[in-house]
C-alpha cells in the first residue's frame, strides 16, 4: 500500500464570525461569513515495492545492493502545500414554541480548498539505489518509470463538504433536558482527488463519496445548581465507496458513546470533562492499483477511539 500513502497530515481551519438576530422571543435567525485556510502533506511510493529485482536478475552485480532495499519503495514523492483563503456561509433558524421545546435549523456551506503552487520533491531509498537508476534509464531509456515532477510545483483542490443540521431539545422537567439531532453531510461532492504538476502528468485518486447522515441523541441531568452531568449517543455513517477505499481515507459506520459533566467551582469558573468512546464497524475494502489498475489492492481495517477533553471556563 505504500504507492497508495505511506504518510498523510491533513489540516483545515476555518473562522466564522456570526451575528444573531431575535425576531420575537420565540424566533431567532443568525448568519455568517466562513474563511478557510489549510495545509497537506502526503508521502507516496512512486515506484513499487520489488520494481528494480528483475534488473537484479539481468545484472548479478548489482544484486546485492537491489536486495538490501528490496523491501522498501526505491523512489517516494513527497508532495505539500498550501490552500489559500476561501470563503463560504452559514445560515441558522431557532424556533421555540414553548417553554420545553426548542428547535434548531442550521446550513454550512460548501467550500472548495485550492491548493495553487505547491511542492514536490523526490526521495530515494539510498544513493547507491538512485546511482543503479540513473544508470539503467542512461542506458534504456524509460526502463524505471520515474515521473518529472522532482521539484515541481502542482496545483490542486478539496472540497469541503456542506453540512445541514437539525436539533430540537426539550426540557422534561426543571432538571432533565433531552436533545436529538440530524446531520446531513455532502460529501457527495469528493468525486476524486487530483494533483495536477502540468505536462499532462497527473497523480489521481477516485473517491466516489456519497452524501452521509450523522445521528445524535443525549441528555443533560442538573444534579445540584454546582454539579451538571451529561450522556449521549453518536451514529456516524461512512461516505467511503468500498470499490475505491484507499488506505489514506478509510471510513467506517461509527458508533460512539459520551459522557460529561461541569462543575461549577464558583459563580464565575467552572470545570468540564467530556469522554467519547468511539468504535467503528470492522470493514473490507479494495482500491484499483496505482501501477496496474486491472489488480486491487485490499485491506481490512477497524477504528476505535478513546477520546477525553477538559476545559475550564471563566465567566466575567
Amino acid at each position: 500500500g505504500a504507492h497508495h500513502v505511506q504518510n498523510i497530515s491533513l489540516a483545515a481551519f476555518s473562522i466564522q464570525p456570526t451575528i444573531a438576530y431575535q425576531i420575537s422571543e420565540k424566533l431567532s435567525v443568525g448568519a455568517g461569513l466562513m474563511v478557510n485556510f489549510g495545509n497537506f502533506e502526503i508521502n507516496r511510493a512512486i515506484t513499487p515495492i520489488g520494481a528494480l529485482n528483475p534488473i537484479g536478475a539481468m545484472m548479478p552485480n548489482l544484486k546485492p545492493i537491489i536486495d538490501q532495499f528490496a523491501h522498501l519503495p526505491s523512489v517516494t514523492a513527497q508532495i505539500e502545500g498550501k490552500a489559500g483563503l476561501t470563503t463560504g456561509f452559514n445560515l441558522g433558524i431557532m424556533y421555540s414554541p414553548n417553554d420545553k421545546l426548542t428547535l434548531g435549523l442550521s446550513y454550512r456551506s460548501k467550500v472548495k480548498m485550492s491548493v495553487k503552487e505547491g511542492e514536490t520533491s523526490l526521495e530515494y531509498v539510498s544513493p547507491q539505489i538512485k546511482q543503479v537508476i540513473d544508470a539503467v534509464n542512461t542506458a534504456a531509456p524509460g526502463t524505471i518509470r520515474i515521473p518529472d515532477i522532482d521539484g515541481k510545483s502542482f496545483k490542486s483542490s478539496l472540497p469541503v463538504p456542506s453540512n445541514l443540521n437539525l436539533g430540537a431539545s426539550y426540557r422534561a422537567s426543571s432538571r432533565l433536558l433531552l436533545a436529538a439531532e440530524l446531520q446531513h453531510v455532502g460529501w457527495k461532492a469528493y468525486d476524486e482527488l487530483v494533483i495536477d504538476f502540468g505536462n499532462d502528468i497527473k497523480l489521481v485518486s477516485i473517491k466516489n463519496f456519497k452524501s452521509t447522515m450523522i445521528y445524535r441523541a443525549g441528555a443533560e441531568y442538573l444534579v445540584s445548581e454546582k454539579f451538571i452531568v451529561r450522556a449521549g449517543v453518536i451514529y456516524d455513517t461512512t461516505p467511503v465507496d468500498m470499490t475505491y477505499y484507499h488506505p489514506e481515507t478509510p471510513g467506517a459506520n461509527k458508533f460512539s458513546a459520551t459522557t460529561g459533566f461541569t462543575y461549577n467551582i464558583s459563580s464565575k469558573v467552572a470545570f468540564d470533562f467530556g469522554f467519547q468512546a468511539l468504535f467503528g464497524e470492522k470493514v473490507s475494502g479494495t482500491a484499483p492499483e496505482t501501477f496496474n489498475p486491472a489488480l486491487t489492492f485490499g485491506g481490512k481495517y477497524k477504528s476505535t477511539a478513546l477520546i477525553p477533553s477538559f476545559g475550564l471556563n471563566f465567566n466575567l
